[in-house]
C-alpha cells in the first residue's frame, strides 16, 4: 500500500509552520491598527507558541479554524474546503447539504408538485 505525505509533511513540517508564525506576526507588527495590541507581549514567545499550536493542530489532522460548527457561513465554508481538499469525493456531503429541497420535504405541502418519480415511474437509463 503507498502512503501519500501528510499536509503537514508536505507544506515543511515544523520549520515552514515556525517561519509562517513569525511572518504573520512581522505583518501583524507593521500594521499601525493591530501592533498596538502587541506593545507588551514578548514576540518570540508569542510566535513559538503559535507555530507550536499550529505544528500541533495541523498534525494531528486538524483542517479548519476553531469555530461555531452551527453557524451557517462557517458551516459552508469548512464544507467548501472539505470540497478544495479532496475530503469530499464527488462533493456527496455538500450536495447532500446544499442541494434545493422538494418543498414537500421542506415543509410546504403543494398540491400536485412531482413526488420524486419520473413520469412513467422508470429510472433514466445511463
Amino acid at each position: 500500500m503507498t502512503t501519500h505525505p501528510s499536509l503537514f509533511d508536505r507544506i515543511g513540517g515544523p520549520p515552514a509552520v515556525a517561519a509562517a508564525a513569525e511572518l504573520f506576526y512581522r505583518k501583524v507588527l507593521s500594521d499601525p491598527v493591530l501592533a498596538g495590541y502587541f506593545d507588551d507581549v514578548d514576540m518570540d514567545r508569542q510566535a513559538a507558541k503559535q507555530a507550536a499550536f499550529l505544528t500541533m493542530a495541523i498534525a494531528s489532522g486538524m483542517t479548519s479554524a476553531i469555530t461555531n460548527p452551527l453557524h451557517g457561513d462557517v458551516v459552508k465554508a469548512c464544507m467548501g474546503a472539505d470540497v478544495m481538499m479532496g475530503h469530499d469525493p464527488d462533493c456527496a456531503r455538500w450536495i447532500r447539504r446544499f442541494r434545493e429541497q422538494p418543498p414537500q420535504l421542506a415543509g410546504a405541502a403543494v398540491e400536485g408538485a412531482p413526488r420524486g418519480r419520473r413520469e412513467g415511474g422508470h429510472r433514466r437509463r445511463v
